[in-house]
């Protein structure tokens, strides 16, 4: 017959599985934890070749043995006189396996730096193993060997964490066992397991919860016992809460469904919708209650909420922003041409020029509230988002407090597909924010950077897309906020602020550009302790955009015929002025229908038309669609709105460009240089 030869591997895989087995059947068929714990140590005495060691049961609350199996030779010669307290000594070899729940061995116990000693009267120690009985993340016993005539190996270590882990198991077991035996609650285990938070309230206090109440509340049973009402509900909810509480007690008439913010340990806020009757719970009135959360509910309503005051908004900014942005044409083009006749050194140019910039924070303040319905444009292309925030911390650092100190943790290279004036715009808010929360004190302005993963969990939660993402992190030092003002910091025009001091659209301005980019941000805050905001942009792996380089001077032009068209005559007059001064001839009209006539009659004597997009009669876009294309001049299109028309849109219809106004002398002229560029 022919020998088969078991591989050592095999073989000590078997003889492990073994080991296992026998234990695992006295789990079965024990009674008593003693007889399970003697049984463990038989064990790793076996497949460590031990003659030393212990198996013992944990308290972790009071950091002690309270079951503890032992060798004979260590029960006849260990002197020690508490064996369970060796959890409070501070022999280091203890510490490293209970302390920090890792499996060790030391072949050296006397050399070993780990080892201050064991406790006195233990027996002399020269080799050492130790594995923790792990069940959950906690303590619940611990198997030990020593003094083995050989050295211990991984092998060793790996075979006596086997061990212990179904030992942690048993001892999880029995401990279930005990607590069914003396305790009324006879059906916790499916409670357990109940995908709802299940909550007894007695006295105004939490008497069980299960495990879905602990992830809820974000605390472990031992935390959540006896907990009282008002640490767990929202201060805002608390009085509702109470009353309907003791109403269901005394047997009144309650509503059993009620919506309540419940406080988790992290201190954010747990929408939870809540099903309750009146139960008796040993022997008096409780209440039972089933919860489910629902914030992720909550926020997408909200922000559904948000999204319709936005658009509301919107609609509202629509209306005006065309004469708006018009008006503001007109004032821009004519300090333009006043601060041009004054010349550099007069002595009123100062003046003017706090008059331009108050017109164009006027513009800029019109952009910002079209932005929420996405009114302005956004022209996405890849950036380097490492360079946006060096960009827009260089624009604003000069206008920061001296108290402020900017600290910069910018980690992540990396491309987003965004807008660059809507990305500074993000970065800006925010900072500013940060600044304005340290006041009058100061204190660090944190700027960080970095590549996130976003998995499915994460995801879920921020309503978004899996996948890498550039995560942008701003916090302060500064006074924080409430509950009650986090839950409503991007809502449109609200502010903490006192008047004068914020419009209460920034972070609502953020908000919006994030979510239109495809990101997500979010905002954690405490009373006195600061706040940091985290903006997350999906990752974009291609080439950045390349960069774009503008002329400083207006280009003058060589007497080229252009025609312009647009309802405002105020808006008429100044942009044929501005025009004729770069050195064209311009002819303006007021009706469209009436520059359609004139085009088209002779349209080889026209060699550009500027056109207003919205006007009566007939838009922009229909004057270039009336135009032959084959006799047609280049058409520049100048709109006040930015909802109905993008700049792809149109050049698709023909148009060589598209404005958005108020239109400033330098990019008009580019503009018209460029198209007449086409022309020829």
């Amino acid at each position: 017959m022919e020998r088969v030869n078991t591989h050592p591997l095999d073989r000590d895989l078997l003889y492990l599985n073994t080991a296992l087995a026998e234990l695992a059947g006295e789990i079965l068929s024990a009674a008593k934890l003693k007889d399970i714990s003697r049984k463990a140590l038989e064990l790793a005495c076996r497949l460590s070749e031990s003659p030393l060691g212990l198996a013992g049961v944990a308290d972790a609350a009071q950091r002690r043995l309270v079951s503890v199996t032992v060798t004979p030779e260590m029960f006849n010669q260990c002197k020690v006189a508490e064996p369970g307290s060796i959890l409070d000594k501070s022999w280091g070899l203890w510490q490293r396996v209970l302390g920090r729940g890792q499996g060790y061995f030391s072949n050296d116990v006397a050399g070993d730096s780990l080892s201050a000693g064991p406790p006195q009267g233990h027996i002399p120690i020269s080799r050492f193993l130790a594995a923790p009985a792990v069940v959950q993340g906690e303590l619940a016993g611990v198997i030990a060997v020593a003094n083995a005539k050989r050295d211990y190996t991984e092998l060793d270590l790996e075979r006596l964490s086997r061990l212990a882990a179904l030992y942690a198991l048993a001892i999880q077991q029995k401990h279930w066992e005990q607590k069914l035996l003396r305790s009324e609650e006879r059906h916790r285990h499916l409670v357990e397991n109940a995908g709802e938070a299940i909550m007894v309230f007695q006295d105004e206090r939490l008497c069980l919860a299960n495990s879905a109440a602990e992830s809820l509340l974000g605390m472990e049973p031992r935390a959540l016992a006896g907990k009282p009402l008002k640490e767990l509900v929202h201060p805002e909810d608390l009085a509702s809460v109470l009353a309907r509480h003791r109403s269901r007690l005394a047997g009144q008439q309650a509503s059993s469904d009620s919506l309540v913010r419940m406080l988790h340990a992290t201190g954010k806020t747990v929408w939870t919708q809540f099903n309750s009757v009146r139960i008796f719970w040993e022997g008096r009135p409780a209440v039972l209650s089933f919860g489910r959360d629902v914030t992720r509910q909550r926020r997408l309503e909200e922000q559904a909420r948000q999204r319709q005051q936005l658009n509301t908004l919107g609609a509202l900014a629509s209306g005006v922003a065309h004469d708006l942005n018009s008006s503001l044409g007109v004032v821009l083009g004519n300090l333009e041409m006043i601060a041009d006749d004054l010349g550099l050194e007069h002595g009123s140019l100062r003046s003017l020029n706090r008059a331009m910039q108050a017109a164009r924070r006027s513009r800029d303040l019109v952009r910002q509230i079209l932005a929420f319905k996405r009114l302005s444009p956004a022209e996405p292309q890849p950036l380097a988002m490492k360079g946006m925030v060096e960009e827009a911390l260089n624009l604003m650092s000069a206008s920061l407090p001296q108290q402020v100190r900017l600290r910069l943790e910018l980690e992540a290279g990396g491309l987003v597909l965004a807008d660059a004036t809507q990305i500074h715009q993000v970065i800006i808010n925010l900072c500013l924010n940060a600044a304005q929360a340290m006041e009058p004190k100061g204190g660090e302005l944190r700027v960080a950077l970095r590549q996130a993963e976003i998995n499915g969990g994460e995801a879920a939660r921020l309503d978004l897309a899996t996948g890498p993402y550039i995560k942008l992190t701003v916090s302060d030092q500064g006074c924080g906020m409430t509950g009650a003002v986090l839950a409503r910091a991007f809502e449109p025009f609200y502010t903490t602020k006192a008047p004068g001091q914020g419009s209460g659209l920034g972070l609502s301005i953020v908000s919006g550009i994030v979510g239109e980019h495809g990101g997500a941000v979010e905002a954690q805050s405490q009373p006195e302790r600061g706040s940091v905001f985290s903006v997350l942009l999906p990752l974009f792996e291609g080439e950045a955009a390349p960069q774009k380089t503008e002329p400083g001077q207006a280009p003058a032009g060589q007497g080229e015929r252009l025609a312009l068209v647009d309802d405002l005559k105020d808006y008429l007059v100044t942009q044929k002025k501005l025009l004729e001064r770069q050195g064209y001839r311009v002819t303006t009209f007021q009706d469209p229908l009436e520059a359609l006539a004139a085009v088209a009659a002779a349209p080889r004597d026209w060699d550009l038309i500027i056109t207003d997009f919205n006007m009566p009669g007939l838009t922009g876009l229909e004057l270039i669609q009336k135009l032959p294309p084959a006799t047609r001049p280049p058409v520049i299109i100048c709109t006040g709105y930015g909802d109905v028309l993008t700049p792809q849109d149109a050049k698709a219809a023909g148009a060589a460009d598209l404005l958005i106004k108020p239109v400033e002398l330098k990019r008009l002229a580019r503009a018209v240089r460029r198209a007449l560029e086409l022309k020829t």
